[in-house]
């Protein structure tokens, strides 16, 4: 992910800096509300703007240029990046912008509390962000995906690096699916567009991600697994007393890409900040969806002296939305975005 990044020229068209392609944007005008930035066009995602005030557990504390302060919630985070597309902390004194999910709960407080899908972290470097659900595009014309907000149109080929959050190569059909999207130059016309330096590919809603759980999930035997592999981790596999049918959430999770976050105090794990579960409850959070139940509670046993969270083998199918293999005792979890 800290590679460095491929430096894309579109060649006979006439280019314009980047702040061409953020002329659909204004400030905000509600005083209530610490919005810098508001797109005019419905983009799947609303942006705000300020600086990083403090860092706490949970929490990011912030302030505009006007200095109101607002809250950032970590709990919905999928990813933070510079605006050139490298991961990256981010720490007080930081310029950022949130990108917020359409539709996401806010808190109804006094600062007001918001809870981003991404966070970028403005650099003095040449390249933008866009964050937005792109739709395949028809005409040549016009790219080869239009974002939701119709601001910018992108031409993706063979040479567009395009990953997955996982850092894998994702190398599918990008209809429909939210994206971040990073460049330098546009095109002058409506909508810009541009040939991104790197795509990121985060979900897709819900209810656009094929259900696979249901011929997977009955197929495994765990009581004749082996051996688990989730990305490039390979975990050894027995059944542990406490935990028969069940899974080790970490070493499975984190394989996959997942940051995984244990709260002493409560008894509960998040992951990637939009999915949250907590111990003995069947109950499974993923975003800002109804609770999921999946006929078993998660549990924590003791295992060589440490504490151990196991959960259902369906979570990381039905939660996370993995795509699960099993074959010859080996049971394979990929992501499947």
């Amino acid at each position: 992910m800290n590679k460095k990044l491929i430096t894309l020229f579109i060649a006979g068209a006439m280019l314009l800096p980047i702040g061409g392609a953020l002329a659909n944007e204004t400030p905000g005008d509600n005083e209530n509300t610490p919005a810098v930035i508001q797109q005019e066009t419905h983009s799947a995602f609303v942006t705000f703007t300020g600086k990083i005030t403090a860092v706490e557990e949970d929490m990011y504390k912030a302030e505009t240029e006007d200095g109101e302060e607002f809250l950032i919630n970590k709990n919905y985070l999928q990813l933070s990046i510079t605006n050139e597309g490298d991961m990256t902390e981010i720490a007080a004194g930081d310029q950022v912008t949130i990108y917020v999910r359409e539709n996401t709960p806010t808190v109804l407080s006094l600062p007001a509390q918001y809870s981003p899908t991404v966070i970028v972290k403005n650099t003095e470097a040449v390249s933008a962000v866009d964050v937005d659900k792109y739709i395949k595009s028809g005409e040549n014309d016009f790219g080869d995906y239009v974002n939701q907000a119709e601001s910018l149109a992108i031409h993706v080929n063979d040479d567009t690096p395009v990953i997955k959050l996982t850092k894998e190569t994702f190398d599918g059909n990008l209809d429909g699916y939210d994206l971040i999207v990073v460049y330098e130059m546009t095109t002058r016309s409506l909508p810009a567009q541009t040939t991104p330096t790197r795509i990121i590919v985060l979900n897709k809603d819900a209810e656009d991600i094929p259900d696979v759980s249901d011929e997977t999930e009955e197929s495994i035997d765990l009581s004749k697994v082996t051996k688990i592999v989730a990305g490039d981790a390979e975990i050894p596999y027995e059944t542990v007393a406490g935990a028969e049918n069940m899974i080790p959430l970490r070493a499975v999770a984190e394989g996959l890409g997942f940051d995984v976050q244990w709260n002493d105090a409560l008894k509960s794990i998040t992951l990637n900040g939009p999915y949250s579960l907590r111990i003995g409850e069947d109950s499974y959070i993923k975003g800002r969806m109804a609770p999921i139940t999946l006929g078993q509670a998660p549990v924590c046993v003791p295992v060589n002296g440490t504490g151990v969270t196991y959960v259902p083998a369906a979570f990381f199918t039905e939660v996370l939305e993995a795509e699960a293999v099993y074959a010859d005792g080996v049971l394979t979890y990929e992501m499947s975005y």
